[in-house]
């Protein structure tokens, strides 16, 4: 038996397709974590920070959406249940979800300077390999923001 493999459309690559794969689930996870920081942290400053990024998680969802779209491939998650660097997990939420005060903000900044961190690594990989140039621009758009939002971040907890 053989598995099906997927055509890739012209003017995207595999880079381009694996990235939209990656980066759909990797934010889209990631806005359940940044909920948890409204209902459990406590630093005002972090919980400000955490909606930020979920107002740019949520926007840059609906354009990683529409460039999937143009590939004709579908929307489903090829990552579901993997476990990977920078992709919150259930496992992520409950285990924040059993904390509170210092300790929550602590384990949040850890959770998502990783998301970050990897969302960086990467939009690199996009920008370096890939064919589409909207997806290889909306990847180096994300690359900046996510290394500002990093910095944010180490201002209000520093690693």
């Amino acid at each position: 038996m053989t598995a099906a493999v997927a055509t890739i459309p012209p003017g995207f690559n595999g880079t381009d397709v694996a990235w939209l794969q990656l980066m759909i689930p990797m934010d889209g996870q990631t806005l359940a974590l940044l909920d948890l920081a409204r209902a459990r942290g406590t630093d005002p400053e972090l919980k400000r920070l955490a909606a930020r990024v979920k107002d740019s998680h949520t926007a840059e969802l609906t354009g990683l959406r529409r460039l999937l779209a143009r590939t004709g491939l579908p929307s489903t998650n090829p990552h579901e249940g993997h476990s990977m660097p920078g992709m919150v997990n259930a496992a992520d939420l409950a285990e924040l979800g059993r904390t509170a005060g210092a300790e929550f903000d602590r384990r949040f900044a850890e959770r998502l300077r990783e998301h970050l961190d990897q969302s960086v690594t990467v939009s690199r990989g996009e920008q370096a390999s890939g064919l589409n140039r909207d997806t290889r621009r909306l990847a180096a758009a994300i690359e900046r923001l996510r290394a500002t939002q990093r910095a944010d971040l180490d201002g209000v907890t520093p690693p």
